[in-house]
C-alpha cells in the first residue's frame, strides 16, 4: 500500500491513503501549539519554536521523520509510535528570523 505523508501547520501529521485519499492516522505531533483565527477564517503563523516543518519517509517506508527548528521527531509507522531524536537545528535564511505568514485555518 502507498501512502501520503503531510504536515498541517502547526501540529497534525496525516497520513493518507494514496490510492483513495483517505485518511490513515492522524497524529498530533505538538499538542502545546495552537492556533487562533482571526475574523475571517486567517491565522498567523507565528514565529514559534518546534513547529515541525519537513517531512521525510525512510526508504522502505517505515519511518516518517519530522523536523523542526530544535529538533527531529520521528514517526513508526509499524509500531504508531513517536520518537524524538532530539538534536538542535539552526534554521534561517541568512537575514534574521523568518518572516510569520498567514494560512486559512484547516490547510
Amino acid at each position: 500500500m502507498t501512502y501520503l505523508a503531510v504536515m498541517s501547520y502547526p501540529r497534525y501529521l496525516y497520513i493518507l491513503r494514496a490510492a483513495d485519499m483517505s485518511l490513515y492516522r492522524r497524529i498530533d505531533v505538538s499538542p502545546e501549539q495552537e492556533i487562533e483565527c482571526r475574523d475571517g477564517g486567517n491565522a498567523l503563523c507565528e514565529k514559534s519554536k518546534g513547529i515541525y516543518f519537513t517531512v521525510n519517509a525512510s526508504e522502505d517506508g517505515r519511518y516518517i521523520v519530522m523536523g523542526s527548528d530544535v529538533e527531529f521527531l520521528m514517526y513508526d509507522m509499524g509500531s504508531d509510535e513517536l520518537i524524538s531524536l532530539g538534536g538542535h537545528l539552526p534554521r534561517g535564511f541568512g537575514i534574521g528570523e523568518s518572516i510569520p505568514h498567514t494560512r486559512t485555518c484547516g490547510e
